[in-house]
């Protein structure tokens, strides 16, 4: 393998390995809202409390994500990452394991560092090592532009056809039974999306 395919794969896993703890954050974060009624009869406890959850989880989270550029600053990616992941798997663990729902809470206030120092690596890294994507980006988010979304709209239907399965987008998916047989959703192509991709075309 050459030094330049080398050096390729090795930066697609780095962003892949920092996506997928950012993921995982995110997912904690939306997850947790459901296992509500299940805390509260396990540890004998209202609402106005099991909500701290998820409310101390994302004030932890905003204040961190406040103090990427300070982190960025004085420790390296590599360095960042690893403090990350390491705080994400020890608040699991301490998580699973809480008897008491102030130990929960604590294992929650450190999911939400490691998330909040995760969450600003991935585009970080991205600027620093992969400046051609940039465009991109704000061609999408910044600008508003939705010819990417119409774009990905067409393959993955086409993707659908070509493998003969049905194709939903959005909040379609939700009417389909969960042991049919499987579809190819598009969960990026929401109504907003539709709308200002049918803005864009008019005013273009």
């Amino acid at each position: 393998m050459s030094d330049v395919n080398y050096k390729e794969l090795r930066l697609t896993g780095k962003i892949f390995a920092t996506g997928i703890m950012s993921f995982c954050g995110v997912v904690s974060e939306t997850a947790m809202n459901v296992t509500f009624p299940t805390l509260m009869n396990e540890f004998g406890i209202g609402t106005s409390t099991v909500q701290w959850i998820t409310t101390g989880y994302l004030l932890i989270l905003s204040l961190v994500i406040t103090m990427s550029s300070y982190l960025k600053r004085n420790f390296s990616t590599r360095q960042l990452f690893l403090i990350a992941i390491t705080l994400f798997i020890v608040a699991t663990a301490l998580c699973y394991w809480s008897p008491a729902f102030w130990v929960l809470l604590c294992g929650r206030m450190l999911q939400g560092i490691g998330t909040g120092i995760a969450l600003p690596l991935i585009m970080g890294y991205i600027r620093e090592k992969k400046p051609e994507l940039i465009p991109l980006y704000e061609e999408i988010y910044v600008k508003g532009k939705r010819d990417y979304w119409e774009q990905l709209n067409v393959e993955l239907k086409a993707y659908a056809e070509a493998l003969g399965l049905p194709y939903v987008r959005d909040d379609d998916s939700f009417k389909h039974p969960f042991d049919a047989p499987p579809i190819v959703v598009n969960y990026f192509y929401h109504e907003e999306v539709k709308k200002s991709a049918k803005a864009s075309n008019i005013s273009g």
